[in-house]
């Protein structure tokens, strides 16, 4: 794991900092950690890389609660848990999705706790996102949110459910990325997330959001063919899980 702290009190720092290696010998979990003094050199060097972020609530120049509301707005998945003494303020966390936070001093215990906490959703969630650079930022993307991506005039746009990434590329490189995670090539310009399809109609595909698609006649036997795996898996998974119920009754 990853880890970054923001904390501006070196004391904290360095206390943080043992309890993460001790965990990590205990656990034989690797786990490195990148300290900074505050909110604004910890979003001017965000690398996109990080498993988990502890966030101090109370800083010089940028409070934490700001920037954690700014690291939503590039990041909006890493896991933060806000490391503060001023419980009262804690409830604001769920703003931006907070996955906890700690009362100073912090032990060792709580530590550890959420260390592994962190572990299980990151190892749960791996292979689950595409990162991107948008603007010279790493965007980690959830499969899951892209209903679909088209290229315009040597420009990627990657369609999700709340916002258009757009960045520099080809569509053939981000179908590499894509592979393997129920997408389809439907036309030179357009890949398209298979669950999100509510119906095709000859050359047109419809979208849950209304988004209409054009099918190439040169791609549609392809396609057509990683529709059908997509459905029968679908349809696989429907089956084992009803047969898991009736038999637990």
């Amino acid at each position: 794991m990853k880890i970054a702290i923001v904390e501006n009190d070196a004391e904290q720092v360095v206390r943080f900092i043992g309890h993460i290696k001790k965990y990590s010998a205990e656990s034989g979990e690797d786990c490195g950690v990148v300290a900074f003094g505050n909110g604004i050199d910890f979003l001017t060097d965000y690398s996109g890389d990080f498993d988990a972020v502890f966030m101090d609530i109370d800083m010089p120049l940028m409070d934490g609660m700001t920037a954690a509301e700014k690291l939503r707005e590039i990041d909006e998945n890493v896991p933060i848990v806000f490391v503060t003494n001023l419980a009262q303020y804690a409830i604001k966390g769920y703003k931006v999705q907070a996955l906890d936070y700690l009362v100073k001093p912090v032990g060792y215990f709580e530590v550890a706790l959420e260390l592994k906490k962190i572990n299980s959703l990151r190892k749960n969630m791996a292979g689950d996102f595409v990162w991107l650079t948008v603007s010279g930022a790493m965007r980690r993307i959830p499969f899951k949110d892209i209903f679909y991506v088209e290229i315009l005039n040597h420009d990627v746009h990657v369609h999700t459910k709340s916002q258009v990434f757009t960045y520099r590329g080809t569509l053939k490189e981000t179908e590499a990325k894509l592979a393997g995670k129920n997408f389809s090539r439907c036309h030179n310009c357009f890949i398209v997330n298979l669950h999100y399809i509510t119906e095709v109609d000859g050359e047109n595909i419809k979208l849950e959001d209304g988004t209409n698609l054009y099918l190439s006649r040169n791609r549609k036997k392809a396609f057509l063919a990683d529709l059908t795996s997509y459905l029968i898996s679908i349809a696989a998974t429907c089956v084992a899980g009803f047969a898991k119920k009736l038999n637990a009754e």
